[in-house]
Order: structure tokens, then sequence, then C-alpha cells
């Protein structure tokens, strides 16, 4: 639940359009979550919602290889130090 939520919300076009704007995310990031999203929407309410599914289907795996290049990109842009301080920003 928390994850199709959180997919739903903070991986918004409005969203990511707003964090570009002030600089927070850059075009390739933008891209990748937007992209990401699109693809758990697309298992959402499906037979792959499932744990058996989570550890073997293919639309997983790629969900799971977008998470991780978009967390390395995102640390590439920003510190540990500075990721935490922006997620009090709330």
């Amino acid at each position: 639940e928390d994850l199709i939520v959180g997919v739903t919300s903070f991986f918004s076009k409005n969203n990511l359009n707003e964090l570009k704007a002030n600089g927070f995310i850059n075009d390739d990031i933008e891209k990748n979550a937007y992209l990401l999203r699109e693809k758990v929407l697309i298992i959402d309410n499906t037979d792959l919602w499932n744990i058996s599914s989570l550890r073997n289907s293919s639309e997983w795996l790629d969900i799971f290889k977008l998470a991780d290049e978009l967390k390395i990109k995102l640390h590439e842009k920003w510190s540990d130090e500075e990721i935490q301080y922006l997620k009090t920003m709330s």
C-alpha cells in the first residue's frame, strides 16, 4: 500500500516538475522517476501484485533496477547529509 500511494503522489508529474524547477532533480531523474511511476501503476491491481511475482517477475525486476538507478543518480547529486536535511523540509 505504501508503495502505490508514494509512487502515485510523490512521483506525479506536478511534483516532479516542481522538484526540477527548484533544482532538486535534473531532467534524467525526472524522466526516470516518472517511468518508475508508470511501471508500478501498470501492475497495480494485477496478478503481479503478490509476493511470488515480486520475487520472480521481470516486471518487478525492471522496477527494482530503475529504483536502484534513481537512488544512484540522487546520491550523485546529493550527499547523505543533504538528503537527510531535504527530508526535513516537508
